[in-house]
This record gives structure tokens, sequence and C-alpha cells, in this order.
């Protein structure tokens, strides 16, 4: 399951230390490029990690789990089950995976599962021309 050379970003400065070893991993396994930061549901400010919306198929990376890190206290871990509960009512399939995950390489092989599972829609057929009844006629 190859898709086409994509490259890396030059600067891996916007991505946590997490984010930036998923966005290698799928880039070394040849996967699609997904879509950073994704703001699947507007008006809210939520965002996705990364993402491939044709398929509606999401990566979420967690740090902070053995460091009380944000998504895993109160505040945070009641505001991202929110996100999670609305993108799965959204028809989002989403995966989390911690640092752990991810540097074990047990994460991409979850995420070439999901895309198995949810294959990209297949492009629309060509339009076909119809004739012109004047120039027909």
């Amino acid at each position: 399951m190859t898709a086409a050379h994509w490259p890396m970003p030059r600067s891996m400065a916007s991505y946590s230390v997490p984010e930036a070893a998923m966005l290698a991993a799928i880039h070394a396994a040849g996967l699609q490029q997904p879509v950073s930061e994704y703001q699947f549901a507007r008006p809210r400010k939520w965002r996705l990690d990364f993402c491939w919306p044709d398929r509606k198929l999401a990566v979420e990376c967690e740090g902070g789990t053995w460091t009380e890190g944000r998504h895993v206290r109160g505040a945070g871990f009641l505001e991202d089950a929110r996100k999670y509960n609305s993108a799965a009512l959204g028809g989002w399939l989403v995966l989390r995976f911690t640092s752990e995950q991810i540097a074990s390489g047990e994460a991409i092989g979850v995420v070439e599962r999901g895309m198995r599972a949810r294959p990209a829609p297949a492009p629309p057929a060509p339009k076909r021309r119809e004739r012109n009844a004047r120039a027909a006629g």
C-alpha cells in the first residue's frame, strides 16, 4: 500500500516529538501524505494531529502519558473525550497512540490496517460529452 513519495517538512519544529516520529513512520511506510492539524468540527477549534479526510481516518499522538501531560489530566482528558466523541459521531475513525506505540512500530501497523479498512473513494468517472443537438442537425 504505497502512495506517491512526498517530501517531509523541512522543519519539524511545529510538531511534538511523538507527532514528528509518527509523521516519519507514515512517510517511511510509503503511505499517502496526511493532512496535519485538520479542523474537523467547525466552528469548534478542534484539530486532528494527522488525517486523511477522504477516508475519515485520523491519527492522534498522545504525549505525556507517564508524565501527567495535558491529555491525561482532568480538564485535558475531558476535552479530548468531547473531541473524540464528536469525531466518532461525524463518521471519523480516530486512532490514538502513545509515544511508546509510535516508537515500537505498533502504531504504523495499526494505521496501515486502518487504511485498508477505510479505502479512499474511487475517483469519479469521467463525464460523457453529449453531442450538441444543433451541431448534429
